[in-house]
């Protein structure tokens, strides 16, 4: 994982000992032996690992390679990509193969690679020509010895000397020229390819060691890493010199990436510019063409190149379509057969997307992307020719989806429905299936039954289609209890509760009609019978739409008529104070909340204000008071009684007292002394004081009947 403020340097060299490399094999020519990892391994390279110390010392010890420190790539299609860069991690000369120096571990690392070789005697005109890429995340607050770096020296080991053409070090800086900050991660520096000469006239027969090195920063928290790669043609830097009979044009190509290319026959006369140049028709074999390459400043050295054009006997012809017509997916195939129908059997080819031939179509069998490509043909003797191919990508279909609504077990989905491709282009032909690449068709798309993830093909009448997804919800109904409503005289939607008893986790909205286009919003009252729509969403996503229906009750209607003043013992029947009804059913109150009966409603002995509550078979109820007046005649106790056991007024009998339940009644001597005291008079007075009878005589009492009214006095004599 790359962290910010850590340091990543990423390099990719390609060494051209002579000429650009291509994918299929020709005679080596005295080029050492896999100097570009052709063979698919490290023989003929010396690899070191080891430590930078915090002095900025380089300690590295020789080792085989190291998988995630000396790694070997092989280019393949489509081809990797640097992270930050985006660059391909492949040299775009066309190797077979590159190899990682280094990781992307912070550790105070060192990584190095070297080669060693002879320029063979003889060979007085001798250049190396490396191309890299180098990614560099910027630490701060480092010293430049404390920054990681990469280092690419030549030593001529016959001199015992480093050569200073071809020699360059990069220490992370913000300022690095020619560098663009990555997309990726801030404070990343990135350089596309770029090329580097090293002219070598005059080292026949000398030992030359190649060297690279690639280090952390010094306070192991920064890291790099580089790509090499090597060429194995080693016969001129310039390809294309040999042409076979049957080819229309020699095209020669020079390494690409210099400042300046220019080219001159073989009587000195300027006959191009750029690095390709292309000859038609053909010269004579043996015709020489040189070529002066400059470097962009600091990259190398000014070289001339030399190359013999070479005439072949064998026969090759490149025959390619010039236009090729297809659809974005999948794809326009240029390595079909068809598209090279007619030329020369056994031809090798490879397929680039630019002229130069420096970039590969990552996959030419699926090209999405409209434009020129280039198909390069490759004999057996080594020519070559390339041919442009104009690609059309005719438009895919556009399909817009919408999914459809969720539906609940037992009910099923028609995918075919023209809702769910409402927007989509006029005119497709739709398909249905299980997985993306529409291979596993769908059986019943009309009915379907299970949820899930499916797709759709839209073919338009070009023959090209598009496949996108869709969703069927189909999961279990929502489990809920859905009750009609009732009350008396109106409703509060916010006070009723038609879903108590569902399941919590389902959502419930409510509607006035069951197309659920107006809502029912809570506030809503309800004062007539109605009905509304319940519709009750499950997790899944299904619903389902109840209706629910609204009872209102109207409320008793009914007089009452106060009854007429009636003395005491007389009592007053209140169901006679409201009419006779079948509707309803009275009940008799004492208070208006309805919470205390009236023990004797038909035979009520006080005065007062009473209530009488009607009731309907739906609860609904209506109370309304009754004010009840029941005379009390004059209480007027006896004068006399005889307690001398007779039979006959041994007792104070006091007629009416026992309509006062919570009267007083208290009984005095003439010295005031309290003789006798009761709380209602349920047992009259027997003359007698603590059970000792009392003698003849006159004794005084107080009656308080109510606190409402005025106490009675007087005296009574007991006569024995």
């Amino acid at each position: 994982m790359f962290h910010t403020g850590k340091y990543l340097l990423i390099l990719c060299l390609l060494f051209l000992l002579s000429s650009g490399k291509n994918n299929v094999l020709f005679a080596q020519n005295s080029c050492p032996v896999n100097i570009g990892f052709e063979n698919g391994n490290f023989t003929g390279w010396s690899c070191f690992d080891g430590k930078i110390d915090t002095r900025g010392v380089i300690n590295i010890l020789p080792t085989s390679p190291i998988t995630g420190k000396h790694t070997l790539f092989k280019n393949v299609s489509p081809q990797l990509k640097d992270t930050f860069g985006g660059f391909a991690v492949n040299c775009p000369n066309g190797s077979g193969y590159s190899i990682k120096l280094g990781n992307a571990g912070a550790g105070a690392e060192v990584q190095s690679v070297s080669y060693t070789f002879t320029i063979p005697a003889g060979q007085n005109d001798y250049s190396i020509i490396y191309n890299y890429a180098v990614v560099l995340q910027n630490p701060a607050g480092h010293a430049p010895f404390e920054q990681p770096q990469f280092t690419s020296k030549v030593y001529n080991v016959s001199a015992n000397q480093y050569l200073d053409c071809g020699s360059f070090q990069f220490i992370a800086a913000a300022n690095l020229p020619g560098f663009k900050e990555s997309k990726v991660e801030p404070n990343i520096y990135y350089k596309d390819w770029a090329p580097v000469t090293i002219k070598l006239t005059g080292y026949a027969g000398k030992t030359i060691r190649l060297e690279f090195t690639v280090n952390d920063c010094t306070k192991a928290v920064h890291f790099g890493y580089a790509y090499l790669d090597v060429d194995e043609n080693c016969t001129t830097p310039i390809t294309g010199n040999t042409y076979c009979n049957g080819s229309g044009a020699v095209v020669l190509k020079a390494p690409y990436g210099f400042k300046d290319y220019t080219w001159y026959d073989d009587n000195a006369n300027l006959v191009g510019t750029g690095n390709t140049l292309t000859v038609n028709p053909p010269p004579p074999g043996n015709t020489q063409y040189t070529l002066q390459i400059v470097p962009f400043p600091g990259q190398g050295c000014q070289d001339t190149l030399r190359t013999t054009i070479v005439s072949s006997s064998d026969f090759m012809v490149l025959k390619t379509l010039d236009t090729i017509t297809g659809c974005p997916y999948p794809g326009v195939n240029i390595m079909d057969p068809l598209v090279t129908a007619g030329s020369t059997p056994g031809l090798q080819y490879e397929y680039f997307i630019n002229s130069n031939e420096t970039e590969f179509i990552d996959i030419p069998s699926a090209i999405s992307k409209a434009g020129t490509y280039y198909i390069k043909a490759t004999g057996a003797s080594g020519c070559t020719e390339t041919h442009p191919v104009r690609v059309i990508v005719k438009a895919s279909p556009s399909i817009s989806i919408t999914n459809p609504s969720p539906v609940c077990i037992p009910g099923t989905i028609d995918l075919t429905a023209s809702a769910i491709t409402n927007g989509s282009d006029a005119g497709l032909t739709y398909t249905y299936w299980q997985d993306t690449l529409a291979t596993i068709s769908l059986a019943n798309p009309k009915i379907l039954s299970k949820g899930g993830k499916y797709f759709i093909k839209g073919s338009n009448t070009t023959g090209c289609t598009s496949t996108v997804p869709v969703v069927a919800a189909i999961s279990n109904p929502p489990q809920i209890v859905i009750s009609d409503l009732s009350s008396c005289g109106s409703l509060l939607l916010s006070a009723a509760n038609p879903t108590a008893g569902s399941d919590p986790t389902v959502q419930f909205s409510y509607w006035l009609d069951a197309a659920l286009t107006q809502s029912l919003p809570p506030t809503q009252t309800f004062t007539a019978n109605a009905s509304f729509y319940i519709r009750a969403t499950a997790t899944g996503g299904c619903a389902v739409i109840k209706p629910v229906q609204v009872s209102i009750h109207p409320f008793p209607v009914f007089t009452v008529t106060d009854p007429p003043a009636t003395t005491r013992p007389a009592t007053v029947d209140l169901s006679t104070t409201v009419p006779a009804t079948g509707n309803w059913v009275y009940s008799y109150w004492l208070d208006d909340l309805t919470k205390k009966p009236i023990a004797k409603p038909l035979e009520e002995s006080l005065s007062g204000l009473y209530f009488i509550k009607a009731t309907d078979v739906y609860g609904c109820a209506t109370t309304h008071p009754v004010n009840v007046v029941i005379i009390d005649p004059p209480v007027v106790p006896p004068n006399a009684f005889s307690p001398n056991n007779d039979g006959v007024n041994d007792t104070w009998q006091i007629p009416l007292l026992s309509f006062y339940a919570d009267c007083t009644v208290e009984i005095f001597n003439r010295n005031g002394q309290t003789l006798f005291k009761t709380t209602g008079y349920t047992k009259p007075w027997d003359g007698t004081y603590n059970g000792v009878p009392l003698e003849t005589g006159t004794y005084y009492y107080i009656i308080k009947l109510s606190p409402l009214k005025p106490p009675v006095s007087g005296s009574v004599t007991i006569v024995r």
